[in-house]
């Protein structure tokens, strides 16, 4: 009962709630993000204690220099019968990675959501890399989600990078 309730509390509300029984991955993963990355961008420490509360396991994160050096941690997190490996860095970013985004669904959502702009794209043989910069007035403006997925695959990850890391680095 406490999961559910925890569940309940972080994951359902917030910026990216929708009102249907039938829910897309892209819902899904669009949860994820919000109660992970974007609930918590002014501490991602937060998340650690969030993601063992909701079943997550801890993943050594020994092999990202990124993680180990800003004190980062990732975690394994189920959510309605999906895994998410979910990952932050200290001063950084907060990552959602998984199989099978449906970034066909989200990438719209996404930018109807925080009004996205698209300030970079990179592509190379194998692996497509976009930015945006978040252009909705509140929270989150300023604030960059980048959306890095292979071609021709289903697996990707979703970043957001909180706009007062992102005011530093300019």
């Amino acid at each position: 009962m406490r999961n559910f309730a925890i569940y309940f509390v972080i994951l359902c509300p917030a910026v990216f709630a929708e009102n249907t029984e039938d829910k897309t991955v892209a819902q899904y993963t669009m949860e994820v993000v919000d109660g992970f990355c974007l609930q918590n961008q002014d501490n991602f420490k937060n998340i650690g204690p969030l993601a063992l509360s909701v079943g997550g396991q801890s993943v050594d994160s020994a092999g990202d220099p990124v993680l180990r050096e800003q004190g980062g941690e990732a975690f394994l997190v189920p959510y309605f019968g999906r895994k998410y490996l979910v990952s932050y860095a200290n001063g950084g970013a907060c990552s959602v990675a998984g199989q099978d985004l449906d970034l066909n669904n989200l990438k719209p959502k996404l930018k109807k959501s925080l009004e996205l702009n698209e300030v970079h794209r990179e592509e190379s043989l194998t692996q497509i890399s976009e930015w945006y910069s978040v252009q909705k007035q509140g929270t989150f403006n300023g604030s960059l989600i980048i959306l890095t997925y292979a071609q021709n695959y289903k697996e990707g990850s979703i970043s957001f990078m909180p706009a007062s890391v992102v005011n530093e680095l300019k």
